[in-house]
């Protein structure tokens, strides 16, 4: 994934948002705990974090194996759910579909395991819009800035709703505003969100309009950029506006985050954002949903997987989620799931015969890759209840 030269860390972090806070308690790595954050700058939980405790003792919490019989659902035995999906299947191959934002060790098991055996293909999904997003700030060969390398850029370039996205990263944007008040924070956001309450040029476009208003933009600040023809509601006034702010800086960065369903360009809009920020001695920063996202884009070419679109159209097989809602995350309706490995009910689950419990975030330890070179080993703060497995055992023990 990363050279063995990268830096390597090790550090407890809210592994609900491991791109953002810290999470130093009082006392933890001696099995102290601190049901409250320490009143310490940047050493507490975010309010993500502080669900932590709710969503362990959730009543909804799927902590036994299940199978849909009479359209009732009946506790079975993880062996005997195995053994029970693999009669099921039959003579169908199976496809696993594992989210694409766990630790690059269960990414790594669930590959593994799929190699062992002929019949099992492995899919690791990740939001489409974001997928490509990164496939394009990778092929740019942009510099990538971590939370920490924001509050040292003297301007922003600011696409999509990336405070709601990461809201970590608002906090190096606020820094250098507090520093320098006249620091520019260009927002293109056909939606709205909060990153655009903040903006000191703010350019108007309608949704999927995104690449038209960079390009403009970009052309602006005397960066070769692709002709596009504006679309109706996009106003070149202010894209030219900001471009011209963008290029007075010394070390911009742009902030991307992509909506899935917004706009059809992600990767051309990664790429043109990275050869931006190149031209102008900055770099970008990607927010996505998926912790580890970057790494699951990095490891593909190395795993045994097989396309979303390839898994897709095997329209033969049997379909087996683990860890993210398929169907939810698509919008499909009607389609069978043989087992879905989750814990908690989701769509995905609701359409699969057979449901098996797994880990959520903060229960897995393992290495994330974080601002594009910087690799972080995060520690589990708890070890999963007693029968619930990792998402890497779902696949193993079927």
């Amino acid at each position: 994934m990363c050279s063995d030269t990268a830096k390597r860390e090790t550090q407890s972090r809210c592994t609900l948002c491991p791109a953002g806070c810290e999470l130093r308690i009082g006392g933890l790595g001696a099995g102290g705990y601190q049901s409250e954050p320490p009143m310490v700058p940047g050493a507490g939980l975010c309010p993500r974090g502080l669900a932590i405790g709710e969503l362990l003792d959730a009543p909804g919490r799927i902590r036994w194996a299940t199978r849909r019989l009479d359209g009732r659902r009946q506790e079975i035995g993880l062996a005997e759910a195995a053994r029970a999906i693999i009669a099921a299947a039959g003579d169908r191959d199976l496809v696993f579909f594992l989210d694409g934002a766990l630790p690059c060790e269960q990414l790594l098991a669930a590959d593994a395991w799929c190699r062992a055996w002929p019949r099992a293909k492995l899919c690791v999904v990740l939001e489409p819009a974001e997928r490509e997003l990164l496939l394009g700030t990778e092929a740019s060969g942009a510099a990538y800035l971590s939370d920490a390398d924001l509050a040292g850029c003297d301007g922003f370039l600011i696409v999509g709703d990336a405070f709601a996205a990461n809201p970590a990263c608002s906090r190096g944007v606020f820094n250098r505003r507090a520093a320098d008040a006249r620091v520019a924070i260009i927002v293109i956001d056909p939606g709205g969100g909060s990153a655009a309450k903040f903006a000191t040029f703010r350019v108007a476009a309608p949704p999927g309009a995104e690449l038209a208003a960079i390009a403009e933009l970009a052309r602006a600040a005397g960066v070769d950029s692709p002709p596009i023809a504006p679309p109706d509601g996009m106003d070149v006034r202010s894209a030219r506006s900001a471009g011209l702010a963008l290029a007075g800086c010394k070390r911009p960065a742009i902030i991307l985050a992509a909506e899935y369903g917004r706009g059809g360009d992600w990767r051309q809009l990664g790429y043109l954002a990275g050869k931006l920020a190149g031209a102008l001695g900055g770099g970008v920063a990607c927010q996505t949903t998926g912790a580890n996202a970057l790494a699951a884009v990095r490891l593909g070419p190395r795993l045994a997987a097989i396309s979303l679109a390839d898994a897709l159209a095997r329209q033969g097989a049997a379909w087996v989620t683990v860890g993210c809602d398929l169907l939810g995350m698509l919008g499909i309706r009607g389609r069978e799931i043989l087992a879905a490995g989750a814990a908690f009910a989701n769509r995905s689950t609701e359409a699969a015969e057979f449901v098996m419990p797994a880990a959520i975030a903060m229960e897995l330890g393992g290495m994330y890759l974080l601002g594009g070179e910087r690799q972080v080993c995060l520690e589990a703060l708890l070890p999963p209840p007693a029968g619930v497995l990792e998402p890497a055992d779902v696949i193993g023990s079927i």
